[in-house]
């Protein structure tokens, strides 16, 4: 898996849900279903994330941005 990757290819939007007028910040559920599947919900034809699901694949990013820092530092003058 190489997480990062999937992390880059989705955005972080914000946006107004219909029937409110509260801004909120999220994620758009078409992008996620083409890097993560396990965190799209179809409920009655509307793809909702669960987003707890991407904790795993978040850890993992951050994990590999460690390594870069850490290879970085380790070739630094």
């Amino acid at each position: 898996m190489d997480a990062l990757a999937k992390v880059r290819a989705i955005n972080g939007v914000t946006f107004t849900m219909a029937g409110s007028d509260a801004r909120q910040m999220g994620l758009i559920a078409q992008e996620v279903q083409a890097v993560a599947p396990e965190a799209v919900v179809e409920a009655e034809g509307v793809l909702r994330l669960a987003y707890g699901n991407l904790v795993g694949l978040l850890v993992e990013a951050i994990k590999d941005l460690a390594k870069q820092v850490d290879q970085l530092k380790r070739t630094a003058p």
